[in-house]
């Protein structure tokens, strides 16, 4: 025989398991995953677009050498700007203007020449900057696909050791005076230019 207490506890049962179906079976009338995708407590936080604000980095100032045809090469330098919280770098750049871009630095050799030589990244230090101008860092654009062309735009895209991409349009312009191949130092002799071409 079935005491009180037994139809007391199986009333409750059968209520709660109505209830689970009912929420269930909500779930999946709606289409919805029944189980949550992150459980209470976790640290999972949304992904960064890349190139959104959230990634942190932004780019201005470009700007890109006037460089007829018969040279094959250009140079283009840029402003990098992080509100990350963590170091990045840039670790590559293409172009539909050239077959090749490369990340290149100008500086001094323990003889004081200046020359240029290709890096494998250029850092950006979390919530700083760095610049890209003649002198210092800058972007080859090797092989020329057209004349850059004063007034016209080259694009460039970014690609950062974050997984970040950017994508900015250097305007073409005259820029600093360019100086002869003499003056450029040894290192110019990976990609010679005749007079006139780009420097850094």
């Amino acid at each position: 025989m079935t005491g009180p207490r037994s139809r007391v506890t199986t009333a409750i049962i059968g209520t709660l398991a109505g209830a689970a179906l009912l929420v269930t079976g909500g779930a999946i009338a709606s289409g919805q995953d029944a189980s949550p995708s992150v459980m209470p407590g976790s640290s999972a936080l949304p992904t960064a677009v890349p190139g959104s604000p959230m990634a942190g980095l932004t780019v201005d100032g470009a700007w890109a050498r006037v460089s007829p045809m018969v040279e094959r090469a250009g140079a283009a330098y840029l402003v990098i700007h992080s509100q990350a919280a963590t170091d990045d770098a840039l670790i590559g750049v293409t172009s539909p203007a050239a077959a090749v871009v490369e990340l290149h630095v100008t500086e001094a050799d323990a003889q004081g020449m200046m020359s240029m030589h290709p890096v494998p990244e250029v850092a950006v230090p979390a919530g700083g900057s760095v610049e890209l101008a003649p002198g210092g860092y800058h972007l080859m654009l090797i092989d020329l696909v057209a004349p850059l062309e004063d007034g016209t735009d080259v694009e460039l895209v970014l690609s950062f050791r974050s997984g970040t991409t950017l994508t900015v349009q250097a305007r073409v312009g005259a820029g600093a005076p360019m100086a002869s191949p003499d003056a450029m130092g040894p290192g110019h002799a990976e990609h010679p230019m005749p007079m006139g071409s780009p420097t850094s």
